[in-house]
């Protein structure tokens, strides 16, 4: 078990995201709650999934070398905001399949889950450094180069 009370936890590279039910997502939240001190920061890198809806996935090729190839297969549930996949590497020794599964949140549904724990969000960066994070524009033009695709998302433990 972990003792805590803790200053900082976060997760990197969509790691909540691995959380594929909205109770576990929910879950995790209260227990990073219980176990920061006051003033203590969550701080959780995910995607920014496009306002227009994600595509589903199909097939596409990761990597081809000589001797193997590998492939990302992957379905889109937009109802859920869940998507399955695999990588799958086909190589001249045998083939080898790696499942995955993310429930993605848009950064505006990760701000609402946090602060229903009681987290408060107090930045909001494009990447670990710090460069600004612009969200895509409302006007649903397409995806400009200065939209963010991941956000580092800092949400503060409230003091006392």
């Amino acid at each position: 078990a972990a003792a805590g009370p803790y200053t900082v936890a976060f997760a990197a590279f969509n790691t909540f995201f691995n959380l594929v039910t909205p109770d576990d997502q929910r879950r995790c939240l209260e227990g990073v709650f219980g176990l920061l001190a006051p003033g203590g920061v969550l701080v959780i890198e995910g995607f920014v999934p496009p306002e227009d809806g994600m595509t589903d996935g199909g097939v596409s090729v990761r990597d081809i070398t000589s001797d193997a190839a590998v492939l990302t297969v992957s379905k889109h549930d937009p109802d859920a905001q869940v998507i399955r996949g695999h990588h799958i590497e086909m190589r001249v020794d045998g083939n080898r399949m790696r499942p995955w599964i993310v429930r993605y949140l848009t950064p505006e549904q990760l701000d609402a889950s946090a602060a229903a724990v009681g987290f408060v969000r107090t930045s909001r960066w494009a990447t670990w450094s710090g460069s600004p994070f612009n969200p895509s524009p409302p006007d649903g033009s397409d995806h400009p180069p200065t939209s963010s695709d991941v956000h580092v998302s800092v949400y503060q433990h409230p003091s006392g």
